[in-house]
């Protein structure tokens, strides 16, 4: 007995490690893709020039301490002091007045624009992480990461292809009527499955769901006759009010459905109310 229930657990284990290492596929797919990255030589090329411009040592602040964060501190002490010279200020103003003016077009003024805050340390790190996402053909979401290898040296990667929101930040999750996600690679079926579940999640307490309405044009049009029951007689050229059994005849086939014609009147009520007043 007590070997069964050894192979029992140990089986049990091996399935859960299973589902785990499942879950983790993503990750590990972009995790490889950041090594292939960081081993491009291309890639090392370009790395160097920036850690060289923005002073960060040959392999990244590997750890984190007081290196670190007077470095940042540094980082940011350069940014707000380029930003607030006079000169900075000058040739930014000198780019607005020749694009207002019609001297360049509005392509060579953000081209400047973006040259002239190069100059930066914080938006020549950024634009250096951009450029190397375009050029070497990486997802949006892997930004962070490459910028945390550029600073720290350390490989990192999305866990996710995808991401959950933005939603508006002054609106709570349960007053939301859409889920917005953003995809940023062909996802795989385990990938599609888990955003498929958390699509579901959510979507249970905060999105509307509408089933097919069976003869709702039928059923629309007998109300409507009900509440305008004044009818023209083509024969007598006469106005008449008609009655539930004529309307019954006329939409159901049969007079004897009058009790159908208070039934489906309603649930029409009942319907609007659940969809439009009272729940999802």
């Amino acid at each position: 007995m007590k070997k069964k229930t050894i192979k029992k657990r140990r089986n049990g284990s091996k399935k859960k490690l299973t589902r785990k290492a499942r879950l983790s596929l993503a990750h590990k797919s972009n995790l490889d893709n950041m090594k292939l990255l960081v081993s491009d030589k291309e890639f090392q090329t370009i790395l160097s020039e920036i850690r060289n411009r923005l002073e960060i040592p040959a392999n990244g602040f590997l750890k984190e301490g007081s290196e670190l964060k007077e470095w940042y501190n540094k980082f940011i002490e350069e940014t707000d002091s380029i930003l607030d010279s006079k000169d900075f200020v000058r040739q930014e103003t000198r780019i607005r007045k020749k694009f207002k003016s019609g001297e360049i077009s509005r392509r060579i003024a953000n081209k400047q624009v973006n040259l002239l805050y190069e100059k930066t340390p914080l938006n020549f790190l950024w634009q250096r992480v951009e450029f190397i996402l375009a050029k070497f053909k990486l997802p949006l979401h892997y930004r962070e990461y490459v910028k945390k290898y550029i600073i720290r040296g350390i490989i990192s990667a999305p866990s996710h292809n995808y991401t959950r929101g933005p939603y508006p930040p002054y609106k709570k999750l349960s007053e939301e009527r859409y889920i917005p996600i953003t995809i940023y690679t062909r996802m795989t079926k385990e990938e599609i499955n888990e955003l498929k579940g958390y699509i579901d999640q959510v979507s249970k307490g905060l999105l509307s769901h509408y089933r097919l309405l069976k003869n709702i044009d039928r059923d629309l049009e007998i109300e409507e006759w009900y509440e305008n029951k004044e009818r023209m007689d083509e024969v007598e050229g006469t106005t008449y009010k008609t009655d539930d059994a004529e309307i019954a005849e006329n939409l159901l086939g049969s007079s004897k459905k009058v009790k159908n014609i208070y039934d489906i009147r309603r649930d029409l009520k009942r319907l609007r109310n659940r969809r439009f007043r009272f729940g999802k």
